[in-house]
């Protein structure tokens, strides 16, 4: 019988043994292929910043070079070109990043910069790097490493393009700071023996800080990881590896950038792997202790394992997502931190998990930019949550952090008292630079009219009806092309597309900073520009507009010059008017305008001494 009892009993701790050798390769063997995929998401998302900042870059290049070439076909002059490209170089500092050193080229043999830089007389921009690259690449949109930039002496990486007549380039330059910057918030996210660089289509390491020192393991130089690195991945025909450098493993990510660029991640293996190796030792103990103990125990703490692991699995994909998570307790005014970065160390801050309140209101004194601040203490305000949260489970707010990234923050009910009031929350934080910025680019784009480039009608008419709320007065103008049918109908739609992008263009040319300039539709254009409040500044103006579009040169419309019927309304800021109301005053003095011949402007006063007569 005790033989047969412990003959039960070495069968069952057998099967226990095996059963948690089981587990403990199916864990082992889970969690590297964990951390393996989370490096590999991680260099994907660090690649993806990188594309996307130098995406940009390459179609504010591109859209250049599209519009300078069809200057060039319309036969237009250095000193128009040269004021597209300054225009455009103020938009894109604006619109995109100060980072972008604005547009410049070499235009039908003569240099032109957007910038205001007058080249000296021994600068020769064939000689540029920025250039050769550009002429070699034939056509193609190309990145060029790193180099110092001889107008400003500062280093700097270009984007250039070679135009169609073969000869002239379009380029901007990109501040190495903003790269830099970007690179060193990758590398610092990973907190360990982590390098990341880029490798040119040459397969040349690119040097972020131009001062030859990019960081290599010991005793190795920049130049020579990368042929290792080369050569592993030639070898493997993959885009992830495991290399030994100076006697050191590393695993390696590379992922394609633009232009036959890559981003590569090196993370050194042991430390990548250090929280598997805690495991298995772990474990290991798990095995030496319980196998003495019965199955149903055994079974038991399986089950707890099982439920650990899922929710392990679950705050791992959070934390793909957030860069930190708390738990708050609003009973007990407790806050317990999940995931974050050492910056929101709360509780070296507060030496305790205690006053949850008091600890979110000194987080975002530290974290949140000093233009967000007010208003993410009143969101953080954990006396007015429960309100706030009745309604819903979640409720969100973007902001600026202290290194001016956008973030996301939001507060997410986990539990409810009986009455529905939130007892416990998540307190989450995600980064959404990118997201947020492209959402703006977005809606710039969306708020332009695409042939003209000026604003079309709805966000126009929009910008204009909140301008009038500020009762400022200014001119209000109406204008639309004479002949435009007749126009289309003998020279062809294509030249009467032209006729419109002129137009758009003589307008932006007298246009001041913060006048508005949208069209309506068709060739039917408005301005509006409240800094004007006499008639005499109403026709300097447009006498100015006038005269640009007189020179205007259109071959195709031999020697005929586009005329303008226009409306004008002048009007004081103690008038309330709505746009609708300008518009149809404006038309009514567009349609007198029309029996004149030639350009011509009424004015709304002039109706009134119309009737009068």
């Amino acid at each position: 019988m005790k033989g047969r009892l412990a003959a039960v009993f070495s069968i069952a701790i057998a099967g226990v043994f095996v059963l948690l050798s089981v587990s403990a390769y199916n864990l082992y063997d889970q969690t590297k292929e964990n951390i393996v995929h989370i490096g590999q998401v991680r260099a994907l998302q660090s690649a993806q910043l990188m594309n996307d900042y130098l995406q940009t870059g390459v179609n504010a290049v591109d859209l250049a070079a599209f519009h300078v070439e069809d200057m060039m076909r319309q036969g237009s002059s250095y000193e128009e070109i040269k004021s597209y490209l300054v225009f455009q170089s103020e938009q894109y500092s604006v619109a995109i990043s100060e980072n972008y050193n604005g547009i410049y080229g070499l235009i039908d043999g003569r240099y032109l910069d957007g910038t205001g830089w007058e080249a000296r007389k021994d600068f020769h921009p064939e000689t540029r790097k920025w250039y050769k690259k550009a002429m070699k690449n034939m056509g193609t949109t190309t990145l060029v490493s790193p180099y110092k930039d001889i107008r400003s002496g500062i280093p700097v990486m270009s984007i250039a393009k070679r135009l169609s007549d073969g000869k002239s380039v379009v380029a901007m330059d990109l501040v190495m700071d903003g790269l830099l910057e970007l690179k060193n918030h990758v590398t610092m996210a990973e907190n360990m023996d982590f390098y990341f660089f880029l490798i040119d289509e040459d397969g040349q390491m690119v040097d972020f800080s131009y001062d030859s020192e990019e960081k290599a393991p010991v005793g190795m130089k920049p130049e020579e990881m990368v042929k290792v690195i080369e050569a592993k991945k030639e070898k493997t025909q993959t885009n992830y590896f495991d290399i030994t450098m100076n006697g050191t493993g590393y695993f390696v990510y590379e992922e394609p950038l633009k232009n036959q660029w890559n981003a590569v991640s090196v993370i050194n293996k042991r430390e990548m792997f250090s929280g598997m190796i805690m495991v298995e030792t772990l474990v290991t103990i798990m095995m030496v202790a319980f196998v003495f103990l019965s199955i149903a125990i055994a079974l038991s703490i399986s089950r707890r394992q099982a439920e650990r692991e899922e929710v392990n699995q679950q705050l791992l994909a959070l934390t793909d997502i957030y860069n930190s998570m708390y738990t708050i307790n609003l009973k007990t005014n407790r806050i317990v931190k999940i995931s974050g970065t050492s910056e929101e160390n709360l509780d070296l801050l507060m030496g305790g998990k205690d006053h949850a309140d008091v600890m979110l209101q000194m987080m975002m004194e530290f974290y949140a930019a000093t233009e967000s601040k007010r208003e993410m203490m009143e969101f953080v305000n954990l006396f007015t949550l429960a309100e706030r949260l009745r309604e819903g489970n979640t409720i969100t707010k973007e902001f600026l952090n202290h290194h001016n990234y956008w973030c996301r923050a939001r507060f997410l009910v986990v539990e409810r008292r009986n009455d529905a009031t939130p007892k416990k929350v998540m307190w989450l934080i995600e980064e959404i630079d990118e997201e947020k910025r492209h959402r703006d680019y977005l809606k710039y784009l969306s708020e332009m009219d695409q042939m003209s480039g000026v604003m079309n009608r709805t966000s126009g008419e929009n910008r204009i009806s909140e301008q009038l709320k500020k009762k400022r007065g200014g001119l209000f103008m109406l204008l639309d092309v004479d002949k435009f049918k007749s126009i289309n109908d003998s020279y062809g739609h294509e030249v009467g597309d032209r006729v419109i992008v002129e137009l758009a263009a003589s307008l932006q040319k007298v246009a001041k900073k913060d006048d508005i300039v949208l069209r309506l539709g068709g060739d039917e254009f408005a301005a509006y520009a409240d800094a004007i409040v006499s008639k005499e500044e109403a026709k300097a103006r447009i006498e100015a507009f006038l005269e640009s579009l007189e020179s205007v040169n259109i071959p195709e419309l031999e020697g005929q010059t586009i005329e303008v019927s226009m409306g004008a309304v002048l009007f004081k800021s103690d008038e309330v008017l709505s746009f609708d109301e300008l518009y149809r005053m404006a038309d009514l003095c567009t349609y007198c305008s029309k029996e004149h011949s030639g350009s011509y402007v009424t004015f709304s006063d002039e109706l009134s001494e119309r009737k009068d007569e």
